[in-house]
């Protein structure tokens, strides 16, 4: 497969906004498997986390806006 595959993805640009719109999907490495996702659902714990500007992993910096979340996914 050419050129660039796109997504249409949940994306928080600020703290205290989310929007919906298009994103590059990035290109795939030798390993990488792509799948086709039928469904997806926003977690009321972690994309809220992610639009209050809190959401902090272990061993990791802060999370940096704009932030594209995805995780759940079927």
């Amino acid at each position: 497969m050419t050129g660039t595959r796109k997504s249409t993805a949940v994306i928080f640009p600020e703290p205290g906004r989310a929007v919906m719109d298009v994103v590059d999907i990035p290109s795939m490495g030798p390993e990488d498997v792509l799948i086709e996702i039928e469904h997806t659902s926003i977690s009321n714990g972690t994309e809220r986390w992610c639009l209050k500007g809190q959401l902090n992993l272990p061993g990791r910096p802060p999370m940096e806006f704009p932030h594209v979340p995805g995780y759940q996914a079927a």
